[in-house]
């Protein structure tokens, strides 16, 4: 009964999440060695669970486990891995790990309402040792600063172990969660916090959570392949010194949705700017904003600009694609002393600790959308904010036509494209003069990022296939190309070839 009933709600029963888990299939209470989580069993997550210092959570491929509802106010059930554990969640793209509430969610039912599907549960949470702002781990004695995660009280994340090992999230998906737990409060779908480079992520997907989608606090770890779909607030926030990379990430906003991108550095009460810098490296990456038919009904932070870059973070943005772009591409604010350039890439095997460069590449993409446009609005690339002092003015370094205002020409992009889309496929069509394969930016060879030939997260490979919430919902297409796309009108004969793929 913990969790959920009136007894739990005012306080009325022992905290179970501090006793040891019992191995059954509620999952509740703490997890002090080594523990594996069976794919024939259908756990039912009812508190929250942490997995302690030295012991590791291994979750087997094709594992569901179903969190219970609970009220706002009280403590929402999730799954922490603290500082020195780990999980070991690497699941396929037949047999995906799935994190979800409790209930049945169809997105494609007519009477689905988006605004209930959120917020039902936590989320997952994993902590780290690796450094985050405050830190100044090359001095003569090393200073590991530490922090306490948002959404839970009094674990700790942070260090000087940039290499940190959290373990391995492969193909899992997180959805239904962020619960409110106090006024300003909720949980992120996924929370990396500290998390070092050691920790392997790739292929993972939350989808409607009610605050961001998939945070970094500080650490160093990379991730390739992430979705993001229909979030209540963020998609993907980088904040307190994340220095980690980022290949192949598509975002979905929805109805309710305030930025895609929210990278953030982290300043001290004089407003200067605290090192180690946030320096997010993003690569191949697709947004899509939305409703280009009626794009003002979005919230107004969509409006003030899908990707927001405040408080001095640095970072490098190349490949990128902006699709349904409701008004404003990139919006920044609170600028400090770091170098904004569309142009002059910074060398990052000139730096260690403090990146001071922000880079934006002129050859990102910047679409308003073919949707009807009612209200007219006029595509603004960048929004660059004077914050007043001691804030520097952001308007130096990017300049208002840095950036291709080119329709990517994706295989299918509706014009409304929320939660209650019918089709897509983000996939840029394969001819020579799409913009999407012009004009592509080099990337760093340095053993993680794959070098491409195209813009935005898709090539030809359409990765989502088979375990995303859109394939299983059967909102994209197989993972097959076409021979041919049908489209516009036919005015002449026409055979159609049996051993040819079509898509209309």
């Amino acid at each position: 009964i913990s969790g959920y009933t009136w007894l739990a709600s005012n306080d009325q029963l022992a905290d179970t999440s501090a006793l040891p888990y019992d191995g059954s299939a509620n999952l509740c209470g703490t997890i002090f060695a080594d523990i594996t989580l069976s794919a024939s069993v259908e756990y039912k997550l009812t508190c929250q669970v942490f997995v302690k210092n030295g012991a590791t959570l291994t979750i087997e491929a094709g594992t569901v486990i179903k969190a219970k509802k609970v009220d706002a106010g009280v403590n929402a059930p999730a799954l922490i891995i603290e500082q020195g554990a780990m999980i070991m969640a690497k699941g396929t793209a037949k047999k995906p790990i799935t994190f979800t509430a409790e209930g049945t969610f169809d997105p494609t039912a007519d009477n689905f309402d988006a605004t209930k599907a959120r917020g039902l549960w936590g989320g997952l949470i994993i902590l780290g040792k690796a450094p985050i702002t405050g830190s100044d781990c090359g001095a003569t004695v090393p200073v590991a600063k530490t922090n306490s995660v948002e959404g839970i009280i009094g674990k700790s994340y942070g260090g000087c172990s940039a290499e940190d090992n959290s373990g391995v999230l492969s193909y899992v998906r997180v959805y239904h969660g962020g619960s409110v737990i106090g006024e300003n409060n909720e949980i992120n779908g996924i929370t990396f916090a500290g998390v070092g480079s050691g920790t392997t992520v790739d292929h993972i997907e939350v989808a409607y959570n009610l605050d961001d989608g998939v945070e970094f606090f500080g650490g160093t770890v990379n991730a390739k392949f992430v979705s993001v779909l229909f979030c209540g607030d963020d998609g993907v926030d980088t904040d307190e010194g994340y220095q980690g990379k980022l290949q192949y990430v598509f975002i979905m906003l929805g109805s309710n949705s305030n930025r895609a991108m929210e990278m953030d550095g982290k300043l001290d009460g004089s407003n200067a700017i605290l090192e180690p810098r946030s320096f997010p490296q993003v690569y191949n990456l697709l947004i899509v904003g939305g409703d280009s038919d009626t794009p003002n009904a979005h919230s107004a932070e969509t409006l003030a600009g899908l990707v927001h870059l405040r408080e001095g973070t640095g970072g490098i943005f190349k490949n990128v694609i902006l699709a349904n772009t409701p008004l404003t591409g990139v919006h920044q604010d609170s600028c400090t002393a770091e170098t904004r350039s569309t142009t002059t890439e910074p060398d990052i095997t000139l730096y260690n600790y403090d990146y001071a460069d922000l880079y934006w590449s002129q050859n990102n993409i910047i679409h308003l959308g073919n949707g009807d446009n009612t209200g007219g609005n006029t595509l603004v690339n960048f929004d660059l904010v004077n914050s007043g002092a001691p804030f520097e003015d952001c308007a130096t370094g990017f300049g208002a036509s840095d950036a291709r205002n080119e329709d990517p020409i994706l295989m299918s992009l509706p014009n409304n494209a929320l939660e209650t889309l019918t089709f897509i496929d983000p996939r840029p069509e394969p001819v020579t003069t799409n913009p999407a394969f012009t004009n592509v930016d080099i990337i760093p060879d340095d053993g993680f990022l794959d070098q491409v030939t195209f813009k935005g997260a898709f090539g030809t490979d359409l990765w989502l296939a088979g375990w995303s919430m859109l394939s299983e919902r059967k909102l994209i297409p197989d993972n097959v190309m076409p021979d041919e796309i049908l489209k516009g009108d036919i005015s002449a004969d026409k055979t159609l070839d049996a051993s040819k793929t079509y898509f209309m």
